[in-house]
């Protein structure tokens, strides 16, 4: 399923994400984390296009 990212742009991956997790498990509110460099924290990804209310904050990765 994830062969459509497959070239895509890095900045159209949330866009792609959102989409397939609509599809295939009906989310509708859906939060991309990236692991930090020193793999100690989980950063949002960006997403004009969802969360304008309340913005999803950074977690720490132990625990997770």
């Amino acid at each position: 399923m994830l062969q459509v990212a497959r070239g895509a742009d890095p900045d159209s991956v949330p866009q792609i994400v959102r989409e397939l997790a609509g599809r295939l498990l009906n989310a509708s509110d859906v939060v991309l984390y990236l692991v930090d460099f020193a793999q100690v924290s989980l950063e949002p990804v960006p997403d004009p296009a969802a969360h304008a209310t309340a913005p999803p904050a950074s977690e720490t990765v132990l625990g997770t």
